[in-house]
């Protein structure tokens, strides 16, 4: 698995725990999972990790474009940034609108929700579907951060 440390790509205690080893080094450490953690079952919880580090390499970014590119977009062309601006706007337009579709698609399943209650025939899981779009809500604002951070870093 690549990753880059730093950006919040990884739990707290993960990223703590890979942090200063070696290529090659083989590290054993324990990971607490938040309270809040999108997957309820380890939500709370700590798990034992062991990592071997196979290779460490820092990333050498020449434009922003570059940077943009380097980021995994979905198939998104996201290559006419020229600065900060332009990238938060489009997240913030791109953004807009998965929340806007995200917003319709939740209110068609409560619709469909209530008819299903008001018939008393299939009993529904109400939590697993907050918990649903906690999590949705919860990947897209860790998306969004994570860029953002990618590119502040950048112009740094």
């Amino acid at each position: 698995m690549k990753g880059v440390i730093g950006l919040g790509n990884f739990l707290p205690d993960f990223e703590k725990g890979i942090s200063g080893m070696k290529q090659g080094e083989i590290k054993t450490f324990m990971v607490k999972f938040p309270n809040n953690y999108f997957e309820s079952s380890l939500a709370g919880k700590s798990a034992e990790f062991t990592v071997g580090l196979v290779s460490v390499a820092k990333p050498k970014y020449n434009s922003i474009v570059e940077v943009l590119n380097d980021v995994d977009h979905n198939g998104h062309d996201h290559t006419h940034f020229d600065d900060e601006k332009s990238f938060d706007e489009y997240v913030q337009q791109y953004y807009g609108k998965e929340t806007e579709k995200m917003i319709e698609d939740q209110w068609q399943k409560n619709a469909l929700q209530e008819v299903i209650v008001k018939s008393g025939k299939i009993p529904l899981v109400g939590d697993r579907v907050t918990q649903e779009t906690d999590r949705i809500f919860g990947l897209i604002r860790e998306d969004s951060d994570k860029q953002k951070e990618i590119l502040k870093r950048f112009l740094q």
